[in-house]
């Protein structure tokens, strides 16, 4: 008897993911599980790669200023204490001077009663640097008032339905006050400053929490607006290159042929 050709199953390869041309580093005094939700939050959108962004604490010690030059922009936000509010304000100040981008976030942006050092202070608040300055800590809506959106062509909403950006909010985020200089891109439907921009393009602020951007409360469309900005301060051109799941392909093999012997 001929032998029964029987399929074997080989997985294909999974390529490894590809740099987009443009690194983030997300800097934060955020609990590690926190952290660890963020990146494939942003990576989700398929416009970042994870090849691309790296992540560091600032809890417990500051980077150096060499920590930070490799990168295009770096992602910051607080959600436990930063060692030292003032110092990563001068450190982020330097930054923005001799090399890269940043991005601010909750909760960054909040002042509490009692002093927190969750707040960002130092150099970073000089003018014409963040476009928001810390202010009380108070509940926001949590949605995007598309009405209010200064600049509808501006490339953060690239895609993005201005209806549908949504994300979570608590008592602890803030209408923060804008820098003398800076652009006021939108606001959320209570009226509190969500968006805004400094004057040299190289520094913006977002009220959105980073540590949440993979919550069910917080819209695919708000993903793609945090990281159409981190894009646009990168200076980012590329896409990443789509990465295939691994199909099985058949490869015959032969199996031993049943063999009848006569009386």
């Amino acid at each position: 008897m001929t032998p029964t050709p029987t399929p074997t199953f080989t997985p294909t390869p999974t390529p490894t993911p590809t740099s987009v041309g443009c690194s983030v580093l997300c800097l934060s005094s955020d609990f590690q599980n926190s952290m660890n939700h963020t990146e494939p939050a942003l990576v989700s959108t398929g416009l970042l790669s994870p090849v691309d962004i790296d992540h560091m604490s600032c809890s417990l010690v500051l980077p150096e200023l060499d920590d930070l030059t490799p990168y295009d922009v770096v992602f910051v936000w607080s959600n436990g204490d930063i060692v030292d509010p003032t110092g990563l304000g001068d450190l982020l100040k330097s930054y923005v001077d001799g090399h890269g981008s940043i991005a601010l976030a909750v909760y960054c942006l909040s002042e509490f009663p009692h002093g927190d050092d969750r707040t960002i202070a130092g150099g970073i608040l000089d003018e014409d640097y963040s476009p928001f300055h810390p202010a009380s800590a108070q509940d926001v809506s949590g949605i995007l008032d598309p009405a209010s959106v200064t600049a509808p062509s501006h490339p953060w909403f690239d895609g993005v339905d201005l209806n549908s950006v949504t994300f979570t909010s608590d008592s602890q985020f803030s209408d923060p006050d804008l820098d003398t200089n800076a652009i006021l891109l939108a606001t959320d439907t209570d009226g509190n400053k969500l968006l805004g921009e400094s004057r040299s393009g190289k520094i913006s602020a977002v009220s959105i929490y980073p540590g949440d951007l993979d919550s069910l409360n917080v819209s695919s469309d708000t993903r793609r607006l945090v990281v159409n900005m981190l894009r646009s301060l990168a200076g980012c051109s590329s896409l990443p290159t789509p990465t295939p799941s691994a199909t099985p392909s058949a490869t015959p093999s032969a199996t031993p042929a049943c063999i009848h012997h006569g009386d």
